[in-house]
């Protein structure tokens, strides 16, 4: 009963998933502006990491969408999308020199208000992101 309420759930907020993963896309890519201002020397790791490795990420589970089998790994999707970004603003983090580093986790903040936000996303998946990306 719950597998099929799960289904009915994802088949009704398709359109509000996909519009929710392209403007992620949007915002993820849009962000690679503040990349040069604000670390100069970690511009190009920033740059790299952002579109070969998380925007990749997002565009195939946007493509996987559109498949009849979504239903099955929309969750599994979802949570892909929110790790592998909250990842990267990690590995920027890491990366980047004083006092560019004090200030990209903040970009974890909106990553998570996404994360806990973004429909078919169940609490599970959503919480262990967010605790993964956390601690």
């Amino acid at each position: 009963m719950e597998r099929e309420y799960n289904d009915v759930a994802i088949a009704k907020s398709l359109g509000v998933l996909r519009l929710s993963l392209l403007s992620a896309l949007i915002i993820y890519a849009g962000f690679s502006f503040l990349d040069y201002y604000v670390s100069p020397d970690a511009y190009q790791y920033a740059i790299t990491l952002r579109f070969t490795t998380t925007i990749p990420v997002i565009l195939i589970v946007y493509w996987l969408s559109y498949t009849k089998y979504y239903h099955r790994m929309a969750q599994a999707g979802a949570a892909l999308c929110m790790l592998v970004s909250g990842l990267s603003i990690i590995a920027m983090t890491a990366f980047m020199s004083e006092p560019a580093n004090y200030l990209y986790y903040a970009g974890l903040t909106p990553l998570i208000i996404f994360c806990c936000s973004l429909p078919p996303t169940r609490f599970i998946y959503a919480t262990s992101v967010t605790v993964a990306l956390i601690v």
